[in-house]
């Protein structure tokens, strides 16, 4: 058979153009195929120049470490005991003799199955029926060592048949146990509230603040529940808990649904989180989740926020029916669903008619005060309504204060209003990146349905904006406020700051102020620091008879560039307003026809091509 090397390979070929061994390139000998790949250790060393590697030899005690090591990991895991539940059960101590359902194998109440030494592996499983309890189920009385892990499931792992009624007059769970550590998953379980919680000093549902390992909730539906709190929802809905301890609370594959309740102040849903919390809601959907503050001068902390936490995760969620109200009509802070005051990270979220009103209401669904990314978001017929005339900040995304740094991938708005930037806005500071965002049908009822303000950087690149409007009702006797995108530097801003606007389109987008550009306002009132703007192929069809405004302040300074712009009415409709120091434009200004067919609109846009456009746009250079 005759042999043939390659230039720049190690390896031996036939005639037929097929590997049949390896040349070492030092000695020159061959290696056959088989013995190469097969024969103990035979470390090959691969040279490229100077550079060389080589795979070293597995020893036989690091061969059988690495098998070892690989059973364990992959070893199925056996429930080792059970404790069955059962109303009327009489069983009071020891494991109940599996498959066994008769009253005296069973325990008569899941707290007495909490009670005992279980260990890892265990399962407590709740026979299919009504559970009652007039007091909270707590972890406190527990026999189990700490560090112990327990499995707390129905019986046929069917939530509607198997339900936990609770008429404590605290939390319905209390997860909590001052000496000792407990991993804890609740499966496939219906919770439920018989009474009304009236105590400010305890959670609606569940509580956790000394020591736990993970916290799961696996397929378990929580309905129906009602707090009316005269004082302050200190603990709300959830309490994630204090401290320092690593833990994560996930909720995966979960239905909250008529979710009710009311406070003179508080967080509504979730309050608490320790430096070493983590809270996923996997999968989960929010349903008809309503709470109302009852004192008009006291601030809405918001649904949640976790402050000092390791991270906020929402995948593949759902929210449909979410209002949150307040009573002011002056300037008294109110939050939305979600105040992340940790890591926030959206990956999938589907969110519809979600209201915030009253007080200084503006961002609805996420504000992130920390590092954020949220990627693959739809939000229709949602609002925020502040306050007569009091000023509000954002929509559906909001990114506010310095440390408010991330990204926005794949968002979208559809019928949202909100005072400023309904579909984006950064504030105090707040750094927006974002990239294939789109807006249909949405009203910014002062300025911009994307909005910079402050101090912290914005690019946003692949955009699509179509039949949006702003400019409803102008504030402060200004006339001027724009449609589209709005980006300034603050007069109290710290720093300079760096506009991008890249590869967009507005589709019939306006602005009803009668001073107002339809597409974009570019502003710099900083005497200190300078504002450098970039804005590229991006298209208006809007008739309009100004498109873009930069105003400058006396005594500050703005940099643009643009190119390959177009809008109705070309270069005419870019204009400028600078008592300070302008420097460039936008260059060029095409005078364009229309966009596509010119009948888009939408209601007749082809949503998934025109994701497809904004993410390819989003990945142009």
């Amino acid at each position: 058979m005759m042999k043939k090397l390659k230039s720049g390979t190690p390896f031996v070929y036939d005639e037929n153009d097929r590997v049949v061994g390896i040349r070492d390139p030092h000695t020159g000998t061959d290696t056959d195929l088989v013995t190469a790949v097969t024969s103990p250790g035979g470390g090959i060393e691969v040279c490229v120049g100077d550079i060389s590697a080589t795979i070293p030899e597995l020893t036989a005690a690091q061969s059988a470490a690495t098998l070892a090591a690989a059973e364990a990991a992959f070893a199925p895991q056996l429930v080792t005991g059970y404790y069955y539940v059962k109303v009327g059960g009489t069983r009071t101590s020891g494991k109940s003799t599996a498959d066994d359902w008769s009253y005296a194998n069973c325990y008569g109440s899941i707290q007495a199955a909490i009670n005992q030494p279980w260990n890892r592996w265990d399962e407590i499983v709740l026979n299919d029926e009504v559970h009652t309890t007039n007091a909270k189920l707590n972890f406190s009385g527990s026999a189990a060592l700490s560090g112990a892990t327990i499995r707390i499931r129905s019986k046929s792992r069917n939530p509607e048949t198997c339900v936990i009624s609770s008429s404590a007059v605290a939390s319905v769970l209390d997860l909590n146990k001052a000496d000792a550590s407990y991993g804890i998953t609740w499966e496939r379980i219906k919770f439920t509230r018989s009474s009304t919680l009236t105590l400010s000093g305890g959670s609606l549902f569940a509580a956790l603040t000394t020591p736990t390992l993970d916290i799961l909730f696996d397929g378990c539906v929580i309905e129906n529940f009602v707090a009316n709190i005269d004082g302050v929802y200190t603990y709300s809905f959830i309490y994630a808990g204090s401290g320092t301890v690593e833990r994560e609370l996930r909720f995966r594959d979960c239905v909250f649904r008529n979710i009710q309740s009311s406070a003179q102040q508080g967080w509504a849903f979730m309050s608490g989180g320790s430096v070493g919390t983590s809270v996923v809601f996997e999968r989960t959907k929010f349903f008809d989740i309503v709470h109302t503050q009852t004192n008009a001068t006291e601030t809405f902390l918001g649904g949640m926020g976790l402050s000092g936490a390791a991270g906020l995760s929402f995948i593949d969620c759902e929210i449909d029916g979410l209002h949150y109200s307040h009573p002011a009509t002056t300037t008294i802070s109110v939050s939305g669903f979600v105040r992340a005051q940790c890591p926030l990270t959206v990956s999938g979220l589907v969110a519809k008619d979600v209201t915030l009103t009253g007080g200084n209401a503006g961002c609805f669904l996420l504000r992130a005060e920390r590092t954020y990314q949220i990627e693959n978001l739809r939000v229709e017929n949602s609002y925020s309504q502040p306050g007569p005339a009091v000023n509000s900040v954002g929509g559906a995304i909001l990114a506010y204060g310095t440390q408010a740094v991330g990204t926005v991938r794949d968002a979208e708005i559809d019928g949202c209003v909100s005072d400023y930037g309904p579909l984006v806005y950064a504030s105090q500071g707040g750094a927006l990146d974002a990239k294939s965002i789109r807006a249909y049908n949405s009203s910014a009822r002062v300025e911009g349905i994307i909005y910079s303000g402050g101090w912290g950087d914005m690019s946003v690149i692949g955009f699509l904006l179509v039949d949006c409007v702003a400019g409803l009702e102008p504030r402060y006797g200004l006339t001027d406020f724009a449609g589209g995108i709005y980006a300034h530097l603050h007069a109290d801003g710290d720093r300079a700051k760096t506009v991008i606007v890249k590869h967009g389109l507005l589709i019939n987008t306006v602005t009803q102020a009668v001073d107002g550009a339809a597409t974009l306002h570019l502003q710099n009132n900083n005497t200190a620091f300078s504002m450098t703007v970039t804005v590229e192929n991006v298209a208006a069809d809007a008739t309009a008879a100004q498109h873009a405004l930069m105003t400058v302040g006396a005594g500050a300074a703005m940099t643009v560039s643009g190119t390959g712009n177009a809008f109705r009415g070309g270069s005419s409709t870019a204009l400028s307003s600078a008592a300070g120091t302008l420097t460039g434009s936008l260059g060029e200004i095409a005078d364009l026809a229309q966009i596509g067919d010119g009948t888009l609109t939408a209601a007749t846009i082809d949503r998934d091509l025109a994701r497809a456009w904004t993410e390819a746009m989003a990945d142009a250079t």
